[in-house]
């Protein structure tokens, strides 16, 4: 596990990072005697859900509409971006070049869809793609493998990270991420059991709350056979009250065999 973080407001402080092997950037610093930390350009925003960041609504939707999404209805709406658009693809790379330039040995940055109110175009050129049997993963991974390869010029080392998520989670039909591109697996499923024993639950009592643990597992397969690299953004918490005490201790362990195993 090349990068290790734990998204928890008291976790963040360097000692105990370092002790418990966190080496995650978001937010934590870790000095140069502790070995730096591993982490997404872009500071507080280049972590995940980065459409909003990379092309903000406040400075271009005005000006230029035809960067975002085309919604069924014919609206441009600025939850998510028109990835066929070359101008769009222009201004993302442009944007990551800016985030990458601020960081001393930059390794990752996060070309990712939004979170809350996301859009997926359905603009012609993006409509056509689709009745062409692709979906929407495919028009992501496909301008994510652009991005990845005009970076790989200038920046040959660094990964780029999006996220399989929401209807983006679906595996693509035709796109496979380039060797460059890190897919971010969200996990879904049954917390008070590990997936590997969820997955074998269902198998002898058909349980049906267990079928989001057992999709997780199918979608995490089908990801480990076309993407090189995998990262995993788990959900050990109650967002809700991020702090409060969440049974789960008991799974932790197992779960991670079963990250590295995959």
């Amino acid at each position: 596990f090349e990068y290790r973080d734990i998204c928890d407001w008291f976790l963040w402080n360097p000692d105990f990072s370092v002790k418990s092997k966190i080496n995650g950037s978001f937010v934590r610093k870790l000095r140069e005697e502790d070995g730096l930390s591993v982490g997404y350009a872009g500071g507080f925003a280049g972590l995940v859900h980065t459409f909003l960041h990379l092309v903000p609504p406040d400075k271009y939707y005005r000006t230029e509409p035809s960067l975002y999404a085309l919604d069924e209805k014919g609206n441009r709406n600025s939850g998510g971006l028109c990835m066929s658009n070359p101008r769009t693809l222009d201004r993302v790379y442009r944007s990551c070049l800016s985030w990458l330039e601020q960081e001393e040995n930059p390794t990752l940055i996060s070309v990712s869809i939004n979170d809350g109110e996301m859009a997926y175009c359905r603009c012609e050129k993006c409509r056509k793609r689709l009745e062409n049997g692709e979906n929407d993963t495919d028009l992501l991974l496909r301008f994510v493998n652009k991005i990845a390869r005009k970076l790989k010029k200038k920046y040959p080392n660094v990964c780029v990270d999006t996220i399989a998520y929401h209807d983006a989670e679906i595996l693509p039909k035709k796109t496979v991420p380039d060797d460059n591109v890190v897919i971010r697996v969200c996990t879904t499923g049954n917390r008070e059991t590990s997936f590997p024993k969820s997955v074998e639950d269902y198998k002898k009592t058909g349980d049906e709350r267990l079928l989001t643990s057992v999709d997780f597992d199918q979608r995490l397969n089908g990801w480990s056979k076309i993407a090189k690299k995998i990262y995993i953004w788990d959900y050990p918490y109650n967002y809700h009250v991020i702090n409060t005490v969440y049974p789960i201790l008991h799974t932790l362990l197992d779960n991670v065999r079963y990250f590295a195993d995959n």
